[in-house]
């Protein structure tokens, strides 16, 4: 009887000493925690480098794609939406529908797909095929269109970031409005764009308001020179 109780507090011993430590629990724990972050941090990086990666390649055929149209219709997409986005002023892609009202402008011309409110499609010479991930859908849109479909001119066209592209004919447009001066020392206005044909980007998710916010660095400080140094752009 001696014997068993003297075998049987052994075994206790044996099994406490087997057993971990709460602290031992918490330090692997701490570990793993690490590691998943770094993991997870590692994976986050890899996709952003590759949506950058990915949104250079959308602009190049989007350039491309743009300056056909130029050859076929002597004139590069432009209208009024267009001509108030200025890369220089506009930082924020989510900002009113700016720079969606002006993507989708582009996206008519491009894709061949017109619709005027209220009227039938009338298809025209594509210069670019979409992607269904590479389109978004306003919500607002005028003339009393409440249910945008992927043929409608209110799809925009979006970055692989989820923000619309920015196209802007700003200083194309005050080039043309110079041109048309009675005026001969008119020059376009300072601010009002960076090519004197087309300004296109992606902002490479960064917005004041969601995604990215405010670099903590950059060339000046000025805002929207920081935000634009980091832009993915045709400049």
């Amino acid at each position: 009887m001696e014997h068993s109780s003297r075998f049987t507090l052994s075994r206790c011993q044996i099994r406490r000493i087997r057993a971990f430590t709460l602290i031992e629990l918490l330090a692997v724990m701490a570990i793993i925690l690490v590691l998943a972050g770094l993991i997870l941090g590692t994976a986050s990086h890899a996709q952003y480098k590759s949506s950058l990666s990915r949104a250079t390649t959308e602009i190049q055929g989007l350039n491309a794609s743009i300056e056909n149209y130029k050859v076929d219709n002597g004139v590069y997409p432009e209208n009024g939406d267009t001509d108030k986005v200025n890369p220089q002023r506009d930082f924020d892609p989510t900002v009113g529908d700016l720079y969606k009202k002006a993507s989708a402008y582009l996206y008519q011309e491009l894709s061949g797909l017109h619709i005027p409110v209220g009227g039938t499609s009338t298809n025209t010479k594509g210069y670019f095929t979409f992607q269904p991930n590479q389109l978004g859908i306003m919500t607002g849109a005028p003339g009393g269109v409440t249910a945008p479909t992927p043929t409608s001119p209110y799809m925009y066209i979006t970055d692989p970031f989820g923000f619309s592209y920015g196209y802007s004919t700003a200083y194309l447009n005050a080039v043309s409005t110079a041109s048309a001066s009675t005026t001969p020392a008119a020059t376009p206005a300072p601010g009002n764009g960076y090519n004197p044909t087309f300004d296109l980007w992606s902002t490479a998710g960064y917005s004041p308001t969601s995604g990215k916010g405010t670099p903590t660095s950059g060339p000046s400080a000025s805002p929207n020179a920081i935000y634009s140094n980091l832009w993915i752009k045709n400049w």
